[in-house]
């Protein structure tokens, strides 16, 4: 991006801060200057504002996100936060409403959660548990929400079916089986000042060695009928904070949608504990001391774990060589490494 560009985006921002912090009163009047947060590639804005009342989140929403959608997820963290979840549901503005348009896109002003992702840091099986009994409390208070029609195609349930995300990671193998995978290979460069390249390549023969197997257990999922109930969907180490040994919040709602529970218990676990048998044991335990799973539900759990190593890294590769979006950074580069770490062990 050119730098002209970035300081019309930069401005534009800071434009829509004041603007949508004029709407809360008082209580936004920032201490210090709004701090970006490192984001993902949803495309939303979001920073940490210190003000008088207290430390926020100001999340601006991609141009295009339907507001529907967001009055139904805030209306699903409203219900879920009722159940002694801890997850930051939108404030009302001094006119009552929990949005705000301003610069094309929808703005919106939340709590900011207190702790930190350190379960990587400190791996406590206290943490563990109490990540995998917030899940289980998150799913508990998800099975009893009751979409609006208007919100129904995000939130609706609960209900029976194939797993969504099963039958989007089967698409999307196939198209990468298709073209996607020699497009990619073919834009790999052999300048590799990052280490980003050498992993590429390291994944695309773990694609190759992979893709069919992987292909055949997803076609297997897709006939699984499972429960569909609002998940959280992008569940991973950086967004369950910790303080001390207790979850105190449930970060980036970006990505909710109706699916398996399946798909976050692997999701997570992967993320916290990779390929230990133990850790995962232990999760599954802590997870079901509260609510139960059905033999679906822990069929699917390998195989969206398994296809979801593979297709991470294959997104980064995506998103890197095909979309022309910068991922050769020293996190992503972090992050890719440790899926590739995960790759060489699946067979």
């Amino acid at each position: 991006m050119h730098h002209a560009n970035r300081r019309k985006i930069e401005a534009a921002t800071v434009d829509s801060l004041f603007s949508v912090a004029g709407s809360y009163g008082d209580r936004l009047t920032f201490l210090t200057p709004p701090k970006p947060v490192n984001g993902g590639f949803s495309g939303a804005t979001v920073l940490k504002a210190n003000c008088h009342g207290g430390d926020f989140a100001i999340r601006g929403w991609p141009e295009g996100t339907d507001l529907r959608r967001v009055r139904g997820l805030r209306r699903l963290l409203a219900h879920v936060a009722a159940g002694g979840v801890p997850v930051a549901v939108p404030l009302p503005n001094k006119r009552g409403e929990t949005v705000t348009w301003h610069a094309n896109r929808w703005w919106q002003v939340e709590p900011w959660l207190p702790g930190c992702a350190d379960f990587h840091d400190v791996p406590t099986d206290a943490k563990l548990d109490a990540a995998l009994a917030t899940l289980a409390a998150f799913h508990a208070a998800t099975s009893t929400f009751r979409a609006l029609p208007d919100d129904a195609e995000w939130f609706g349930g609960p209900m029976f079916g194939a797993a969504p995300s099963v039958r989007d990671r089967s698409q999307l193998l196939a198209q990468l089986a298709d073209r996607g995978a020699a497009m990619i290979r073919k834009n790999i460069s052999p300048i590799d000042h990052s280490g980003f390249a050498q992993l590429a390549r390291h994944v695309m023969l773990a694609f190759d060695r992979l893709a069919i197997t992987i292909s055949g257990e997803l076609r297997h999922g897709e006939s699984l009928t499972v429960p569909l109930i609002p998940v959280l969907r992008d569940v991973w180490h950086d967004h369950i904070l910790f303080t001390q040994e207790s979850v105190t919040g449930l970060i980036d709602p970006s990505a909710y949608r109706r699916d398996t529970v399946a798909a976050d218990l692997s999701r997570l676990l992967g993320s916290f504990v990779g390929d230990n048998h133990e850790g995962w044991r232990r999760g599954m335990e802590a997870y079901e001391r509260h609510r139960s799973l059905t033999d679906a539900e822990r069929t699917l759990m390998p195989i969206l774990d398994r296809s979801g190593v593979l297709l991470s890294a294959m997104t980064w590769l995506r998103r890197h060589y095909l979309f022309d979006i910068a991922c050769d950074t020293p996190a992503v580069v972090a992050r890719l490494r440790a899926i590739v770490e995960r790759l060489d062990k699946m067979s």
